[in-house]
């Protein structure tokens, strides 16, 4: 099975690139494998490739990859690959095919470790919430979204009013006071933009509250595209919190994502790990945990925890799996991090 990627990193996109990793914001090596590791060929020239990408790029501090790999492969290859560790797993039996995950590969050096102490308070936080937060009704979180005077809807050129870049900018502002890439004008219209794209807000009384992007890119694996979406970019007015929004704005990504490709696609997020009230609400939404990105991008705002690592922050790989796709347990996601429930 060879798999052929090609996924871009813009001026405002999380997605990041293919192959070979290149280095990207927050001085992370980022990449995303274009072949599903089967054999231990392809799985030692995928390490040679990383190497060769480090010597070429020395200026990192953060080694952060995406493969898939077959279960049998992955077993032989343990959770440490030769300088990087796995970090997350997510099953992609129903896109790929049978047996493959997408697997999330990383290393930290010392400038970029998280406290102990704190780290594992602040997984046991989040993954303490599986199998306790509630499922949301999406018709009912609707109506309860609809009658506290909100409307969801797909932002785009021909949507936009008269101050919405002045809101979103003012939104990500407040939400986002560190963040990867400069807040301006034209990184909201860059986001606007792109043409696969689907940036949702909600409106309280015409003006924005809250809004939401799912990034899209597609591969293709044997020539059969797949669709892999990013909902990132979360961000709710203080003024506004509370109120299900975040949940509202996944629950509606989902619904338009699923109506146009069924279970045929790729939907996680990266939720942020110091303010676990994200992982409650992609919980709330139907996604599951599968992973831990430790101190990996540059980002802050609203935090139950400080991980100790200046404007760097652990994220949390959350996927949405149909019916029948099994979710890595909490505990088995932890164990590769060195923390129990």
């Amino acid at each position: 099975m060879v798999l052929r990627a090609h996924v871009t990193e813009g001026k405002a996109g999380s997605i990041g690139p293919t192959w070979p990793p290149a280095l990207t914001n927050s001085h992370r090596l980022r990449g995303i494998y274009p072949g599903v590791l089967a054999t231990r060929r392809q799985s030692e020239t995928f390490v040679d490739e990383i190497h060769r990408a480090q010597q070429a790029n020395p200026d990192f501090s953060r080694i952060s990859i995406r493969t898939f790999v077959t279960r049998d492969e992955h077993r032989r290859l343990g959770t440490r690959w030769n300088g990087v560790k796995v970090e997350g797993i997510i099953p992609v039996d129903h896109v790929v095919a049978p047996g493959v995950d997408l697997v999330y590969l990383g290393h930290n050096d010392t400038r970029r470790t998280p406290d102990p102490a704190v780290f594992a308070n602040m997984l046991i936080a989040n993954f303490g919430m599986v199998g306790q937060v509630q499922l949301s009704n999406p018709n009912l979180l609707m109506e309860r979204v609809s009658a506290r005077d909100y409307v969801v809807e797909r932002l785009t050129r021909t949507t936009l009013r008269s101050k919405d870049i002045q809101d979103l900018v003012a939104l990500y502002h407040e939400a986002l006071p560190v963040y990867m890439l400069e807040i301006t004008p034209q990184t909201m219209r860059d986001l606007l933009d792109a043409p696969d794209n689907i940036f949702l807000v909600a409106r309280n009384k015409s003006r924005i509250a809250s809004a939401l992007i799912a990034e899209h890119t597609t591969i293709e694996v044997d020539g059969k595209p797949v669709h892999l979406y990013e909902l990132s970019d979360f961000a709710t007015f203080r003024a506004h919190q509370g109120n299900g929004l975040m949940t509202a704005l996944q629950v509606d990504a989902i619904r338009r994502i699923r109506s146009e490709h069924g279970d045929n696609a790729i939907v996680y997020a990266e939720d942020r790990a110091p303010w676990p009230a994200v992982a409650r609400s992609s919980l709330q939404a139907g996604l599951s945990l599968a992973g831990v990105l430790p101190s990996h991008v540059k980002i802050g705002g609203v935090k139950t925890f400080n991980e100790g690592v200046p404007d760097m922050e652990t994220l949390l790989p959350v996927a949405l799996l149909p019916s029948g796709i099994v979710p890595p347990s909490p505990n088995a996601i932890l164990a590769l991090h060195g923390v129990s429930l």
